[in-house]
């Protein structure tokens, strides 16, 4: 007798049955690709290793700081001339008028003392 249909599967001993399997070395790749992961991490952190933060200023460490001594006696000094400027600071502010660039004039809002915005 004639068979109206082929058959659908193949025969027992087809290389597709014993091909599915392929023996590997699982480990090896994990390791391989573990230090692929840790060759490209070290690569990240030493990338601009040598870059400051943002934010911050680069300085030299080459330099010492200077002594508590000399730093009390700059700001002796400091507290001195602060002073000057300070009462130059109030006479500038209260007669001098600034141009802004767009063209427009800012008057000075502290005005001398005993008069308002109308006297001056």
């Amino acid at each position: 007798m004639i068979p109206f249909f082929p058959k659908l599967t193949p025969p027992i001993t087809h290389n597709i049955w014993f091909d599915v399997d392929v023996p590997r070395d699982e480990e090896a790749e994990i390791s391989n690709l573990e230090e692929i992961q840790n060759e490209q991490n070290y690569l990240l952190t030493q990338a601009a290793s040598d870059l400051p933060p943002l934010g911050k200023a680069p300085h030299d460490h080459a330099e010492c700081p200077d002594s508590d001594d000399d730093a009390n006696e700059d700001s002796e000094d400091e507290d001195s001339h602060d002073e000057e400027d300070e009462d130059d600071i109030d006479v500038i502010d209260s007669t001098q008028t600034t141009v802004e660039p767009d063209g427009a004039i800012e008057y000075p809002t502290n005005y001398p003392r005993g008069c308002t915005k109308q006297e001056y």
